[in-house]
């Protein structure tokens, strides 16, 4: 079995992406290049300095090809439609046609398909594409690579049947936010996305206080609840290659700092970890939500050490009915989950 491969984030630092790229597993390099540039990316929790420029980008292109790797451009706004496309395909061929482009809205498939017809258009998490026959329709509109929602992360019975969707559509591949972070069932994800697109595009600022950023924070959460956050571990990488539930792990986010992404792509790489969890999740410690601009949260300690054997396939094969099972709860209490 060929090991399991990895999309990564560009957050400026090319000597990152070269060390990245030496270890022949990655498959793929992700950026935005805009911040408030015609609707063409949203940009919750990460803010302009997300945003690659112009020269750093003439390096990254050549750097990852001569790897083997894509470079994908995000137009992830889930209101793209509602831009001046004409405009955004201009200043997209002005920096060079990238091999793949991720679309969080699905109106803009056809155009895009339409002006880069060599190009793989890949559905954002944020499509929300939940199902496989939403997936289905999604790939038969045109569409690639697909970055699953996070609750299918845990849905065995759906992977295996995206696993046969492939029969229909050879070219599709399964794409798993490896270290998500956000809290399954979360009400607020596509709000957060959309006000993050919006709000980017005129230069105002998110309301702290009542907008989804609080209104979904940890402070309301139990250990166990961040045991259901639905990330793959770096130990069970592999499990889901194996199965062909996963083609390609996405890693986030673009706006964390070098020293934060080497942490999280020695885990991801070597497929162990052996400390704090959520110091590879990491928007779940003082640390990330420093570096975002609101240090809002304590710091959160889980030890990845002492998760259960079998915690992949468990939690694939869930009946979602927490009340009557307290697996999440019992794992919260082994792995000494707890907010410091």
């Amino acid at each position: 079995m060929k090991s399991p491969v990895f999309s990564i984030p560009f957050n400026g630092d090319l000597a990152l992406v070269k060390s990245a790229l030496a270890s022949g597993r990655v498959s793929e390099v992700y950026f935005s290049p805009w911040s408030r540039h015609l609707r063409a990316a949203n940009y919750f929790g990460a803010g302009e300095k997300a945003a690659a420029g112009d020269a750093a980008l003439k390096k990254l292109y050549p750097l990852c090809r001569s790897a083997g790797a894509r470079v994908n451009l995000l137009c992830n706004s889930p209101v793209m439609r509602l831009g001046e496309l004409p405009s955004l395909f201009r200043r997209i061929r002005s920096l060079g046609v990238p091999d793949a482009i991720t679309l969080a809205d699905p109106l803009a498939v056809r155009p895009f398909r339409t002006a880069f017809p060599d190009t793989e258009l890949q559905a954002s998490f944020i499509m929300h594409l939940d199902t496989p026959a939403k997936i289905a329709s999604g790939l038969a509109l045109g569409l690639g690579a697909v970055t699953l929602p996070a609750a299918l992360n845990r849905d065995g019975r759906a992977l295996e049947e995206l696993r046969l969707l492939k029969r229909r559509f050879p070219a599709f591949r399964i794409k798993m936010m490896a270290n998500l972070d956000c809290f399954a069932g979360c009400v607020f994800i596509h709000s957060h996305y959309t006000h993050g697109a919006l709000l980017a595009e005129d230069g105002r600022i998110e309301d702290e206080e009542n907008g989804p950023a609080r209104l979904c924070h940890m402070e309301y959460k139990s250990p166990g609840d961040f045991i259901r956050v639905p990330f793959v571990r770096p130990e069970n990488t592999a499990w889901y290659a194996r199965r062909g539930w996963c083609d390609e792990f996405k890693l986030i986010y673009r706006a964390f700092p070098s020293p934060v992404l080497r942490k999280v792509y020695r885990a991801y790489f070597s497929g162990r970890h052996a400390g704090n969890l959520f110091k590879i999740v990491p928007s779940k410690n003082a640390a990330y939500e420093n570096a975002r601009g609101g240090g809002r949260a304590p710091a959160l300690n889980c030890d990845n050490r002492a998760f259960p054997r079998g915690f992949a396939a468990r939690v694939c094969a869930c009946s979602r009915n927490c009340d009557a099972c307290g697996y999440c709860d019992r794992t919260a209490v082994r792995t000494k989950c707890r907010v410091k």
